[in-house]
């Protein structure tokens, strides 16, 4: 009953974000000749030889060019005043939980374009209602996988960095999820970071920039890659040395030699050029991962190779069993029909609290007190 209820509420609260933006945008233009930065609408005097187009539309963008000019620059100004800087100390989320960066901050300098957000997948999302459709995206009939790549474009947008969906061919002899590893190193070298998201996991906590992430797990110029471990409380989460297994449903990866080689050992593991039996990940769950679990991670053991995210930050969601809620990184392994609503809750807080703090600085124009109950006595 309670998830029925949040799908009743999503709709229009999807909605009224939609309405915002539009309305921003609409408030942005007055008095100041521009839509937004860098978008920016000359009106001049005709000649006579333009007075017969006068009433042609080809002097003004269209309203869908405007939008699509200016949503990141929207998305921007919207999340601005609650992004966190990147070296700053302690960051407080909306549940009142505290988290710090120990010692000085090693990020200090935004990454812009020298990050990437990347999805990988073998699907198209091309179908109806799916996220690269050409028809309308229906939010209320928005049930699959498309949701958390659109939280992942939006978190990208927010804070400048780059963002790719990269369709991969099918393999032959072996599981789709194997096109991840050759992803990331084949994009790797374009980029100082390369972050790959599961299509079922998304960016909490969307005003946290990445550099501040990095700054809070302790990550330095020379870490290779940075994932989190699944729920320590079960066995089914352990390797046959009865170590914790990483989820590669969110892998950081940094481009340092370190990198390449520990990917390029990923990407031939089950080819058994160096790992004897690794051949056998190729079609049986969790291919990549129990790869990376039973090798991999083991061939590449110096101190900088790979760094342990939180389980409790970067895996998992609050209803999941075990310690992994997602504070920051939220992964639906299962239950995926939740992963809607996760998407809807990580852009509802910062909307909220925009409107909350515009409405009590002009709540002398909104807000009056009634002198009695009594008609036409104010």
């Amino acid at each position: 009953m309670g998830l029925q209820m949040r799908y009743l509420w999503s709709r229009p609260i999807i909605s009224a974000i939609v309405c915002f933006l539009i309305l921003y945008i609409c408030f942005e233009s007055i008095d100041k000749q521009t839509v937004l930065p860098h978008v920016r609408v000359t009106v001049s005097r005709p000649s006579s030889a333009d007075q017969q187009s006068l009433n042609s539309t080809d002097h003004f963008p269209s309203v869908p060019d405007v939008l699509e000019k200016s949503m990141v620059n929207v998305l921007a100004q919207l999340y601005k005043p609650k992004v966190i800087p990147i070296t700053h100390q302690k960051y407080t989320d909306a549940d009142g939980d505290e988290y710090v960066i120990e010692g000085e901050p090693h990020f200090t300098k935004p990454l812009g374009k020298d990050l990437l957000i990347l999805d990988t997948d073998s699907r198209p999302f091309t179908e109806p209602n799916e996220i690269l459709s050409n028809g309308t995206y229906d939010w209320s009939d928005a049930h699959g996988l498309s949701n958390g790549m659109l939280n992942h474009y939006m978190y990208s947008q927010i804070h400048g960095y780059d963002y790719l969906f990269i369709k991969t061919p099918k393999y032959e002899d072996r599981g789709p999820s194997w096109a991840k590893p050759v992803t990331i190193a084949n994009l790797l070298p374009r980029y100082r970071f390369v972050v790959f998201v599961d299509s079922d996991a998304i960016f909490h906590r969307p005003e946290v920039p990445f550099e501040w992430l990095l700054n809070h797990w302790g990550a330095t110029d020379a870490t290779a890659l940075a994932l989190a471990t699944d729920p320590p409380e079960f066995d089914y989460n352990r390797d046959t040395r009865g170590r914790v297994v990483h989820n590669t449903g969110f892998v950081v990866a940094q481009n340092v030699p370190r990198a390449h080689a520990l990917l390029r050992d990923w990407v031939e593991c089950p080819d058994e050029l160096r790992h004897e039996d690794c051949a056998k990940w190729k079609n049986v769950w969790s291919f990549d991962q129990g790869a990376f679990a039973e090798y991999v991670r083991y061939a590449f053991d110096q101190p900088d190779d790979i760094l342990d995210v939180p389980c409790g930050e970067a895996n998992g969601y609050p209803e999941s069993e075990g310690s992994c809620d997602g504070k920051f990184i939220r992964h639906f392994w299962i239950q995926k029909d939740k992963l809607k609503a996760g998407v809807a809750d990580s852009m509802m807080q910062v909307l909220v609290d925009r409107l909350h703090e515009d409405l009590l600085m002009h709540r002398d124009a909104h807000l009056m007190e009634s002198p009695s109950n009594r008609l036409g006595e104010w």
